[in-house]
């Protein structure tokens, strides 16, 4: 059976998900457990974690009411798009894991989500700072790694709308969902790169709190660090319209909300950045 994620299509402006990758490192990520064999299939091992590698794709619809630009007030935006969770770590580096291994053991997580916002133009030249209004976000397991991910967006009369997509998705399993606690993201040089930082208010329900499972009380914030790296059309974010982009970073876990977007002048440390549209698609192979 094949997994194949479609071409992503980009967290806005106004991207994703919590504190910022390019200062992930000084860190203290909260360690967690994953028992594996809480999927169906998959043998039986325990996952020490303290955090997970992941690629997004989205797409953004962007309305400007400013006028010939962004102004704020009223340049709202939607976005939706996917996660694609690849692996866990800790301070010691990559674990073992059977998440996206190939063969009947292996399975897959990933996340959908939907975020409304306002984006208007940040301190200093060529910046974009966006604001959260509400982010939508559900995590599921894919059983046989056979989910087929992707967005979709249309101009209609009224505005542009975009959505995610799933198909061959019966075998995926709900593992929980959140919302916004606090979040922003801020885009650099028209989409050439940023960061964004989101915390969320996590709710598992009971499958995931099977595979989840420590702490037993398990933590009530996902914290979701990126950057962003590339972007379709990234222009459309400052006249209106229907935009592109993709990236990557680290999910992890506390009890507290933290919104950690640095000050407009740390973003240029990052050096460029990952937002890069997800323009090719992921196959993963597993046998039956």
């Amino acid at each position: 059976m094949k997994c194949r994620f479609l071409p992503s299509l980009g967290l806005v402006a106004g991207a994703a998900l919590s504190s910022l990758g390019g200062v992930s490192s000084a860190y203290a990520y909260p360690a967690f457990q994953v028992h594996e064999d809480a999927i169906s299939g998959t043998p039986a091992n325990t996952v020490a974690a303290d955090r997970m590698s992941y690629a997004y794709g989205a797409r953004i619809a962007q309305t400007v009411t400013g006028g010939n630009g962004l102004a704020g007030s009223g340049d709202l935006f939607r976005e939706a798009g996917y996660l694609s969770l690849s692996s866990y770590a800790n301070s010691s580096g990559s674990v073992s894991s059977y998440i996206n291994s190939p063969g009947s053991a292996g399975y897959q997580l990933y996340a959908t989500f939907i975020i409304n916002g306002e984006t208007d133009y940040g301190q200093g030249n060529n910046l974009i700072h966006a604001a959260f209004a509400s982010v939508s976000l559900s995590l599921y397991a894919d059983v046989n790694s056979n989910t087929r991910l992707g967005t979709t967006g249309s101009t209609i009369s009224g505005g542009t709308q975009v959505n995610f997509t799933r198909s061959n998705s019966s075998d995926d399993v709900l593992l929980g969902s959140a919302t916004l606690a606090l979040g922003e993201a801020n885009i650099y040089n028209g989409l050439a790169s940023g960061d964004f930082g989101v915390s969320l208010l996590l709710s598992l329900n009971a499958a995931g709190k099977r595979l989840f499972n420590v702490p037993n009380d398990f933590y009530p914030y996902m914290h979701v660090n990126g950057t962003t790296s590339a972007a379709s059309n990234g222009p459309a974010l400052l006249t209106g319209g229907m935009s592109t982009i993709s990236g990557g970073g680290t999910l992890s876990f506390s009890n507290t909300p933290t919104a950690a977007v640095p000050e407009p002048g740390s973003m240029l440390l990052l050096g460029g950045g990952l937002l890069g549209l997800y323009a090719t698609s992921r196959r993963r192979s597993r046998k039956d």
